[in-house]
């Protein structure tokens, strides 16, 4: 999470990247302290508690010795094991999301009626911020189908490859979700939606950094992290405790 705090910190201090409140500049040192916390705040709800939620949930039907790895074993339990946790964590998601958009709220406003204006006479920034959660639904996907390739002992290159698709999709998702709530509004008067992005002061205007960082943590997840170990908790659990078990009858035993 450091690295995603120092970008934030360094491109909104540059002005590469939206303030959090407008007509702040890049010299207030409090908006861009403030920027960056709120970004971090995005990216935990949108990728890390997501994923959290969901590999618990995997290791929950691991555990049991419920979870199948491949869908011709049992394709109605596959299906409803990965809608399972890939709605709990788009519900995590959502919820963290409206959480970002109180703290979003709190910081820019100055008054507790324009608070209660911004989040409850004008939904549009709950809207804005929580549906975000549609990008945690390709993270989790991949990555918990990276985990499970693994997890058949398959080489390292397909997990790299599914990072690379859910990055793909992740940016897809980014562009579509900011086409609908940007309703296809331009940064240059006769350029195209998204295409003069590095037109000057349109990396800021279209929050440009966002289109590295969320496909990036995408593929990280899936193709380098997301390796969890083949034993489960509770064989870990009983190696440890047979482990313990031979340290007691060492040390009581007498020494010769």
């Amino acid at each position: 999470m450091v690295p995603v705090v120092l970008l934030y910190l360094t491109f909104s201090w540059q002005g590469g990247h939206p303030l959090i409140a407008q007509g702040a500049t890049s010299e207030d040192v409090r908006a861009v302290l403030a920027t960056a916390v709120y970004e971090l705040a995005r990216v935990m709800a949108v990728v890390w508690l997501p994923l959290l939620a969901a590999f618990a949930a995997r290791q929950y039907y691991h555990d049991r010795g419920e979870w199948i790895l491949v869908r011709k074993e049992d394709p109605s339990a596959w299906t409803m094991q990965r809608l399972v946790t890939t709605g709990i964590a788009t519900t995590v998601a959502v919820i963290a999301l409206v959480g970002v958009a109180m703290l979003y709220a709190f910081a820019i406003a100055p008054t507790v009626s324009r608070f209660q204006d911004l989040l409850l006479r004008g939904p549009q920034l709950l809207l804005f911020v929580s549906s975000l959660a549609v990008l945690s639904i390709p993270i989790v996907h991949y990555a918990v189908k990276a985990a499970d390739i693994r997890g058949q002992g398959d080489g390292h290159g397909r997990g790299i490859w599914l990072g690379v698709r859910s990055a793909l999709v992740v940016m897809l998702a980014q562009v579509a979700h900011m086409a609908f709530w940007y309703e296809g509004v331009t940064c240059t008067e006769f350029g195209v939606f998204l295409l003069d992005v590095f037109s000057a002061g349109c990396f800021q205007f279209y929050g440009g950094l966002d289109f590295f960082v969320y496909p990036t943590l995408a593929f990280l997840a899936a193709g380098v992290f997301g390796n969890p170990s083949s034993i489960t908790t509770a064989q870990r659990r009983n190696r440890l405790l047979s482990l313990r078990g031979a340290h007691a009858v060492t040390v009581s035993s007498p020494s010769t």
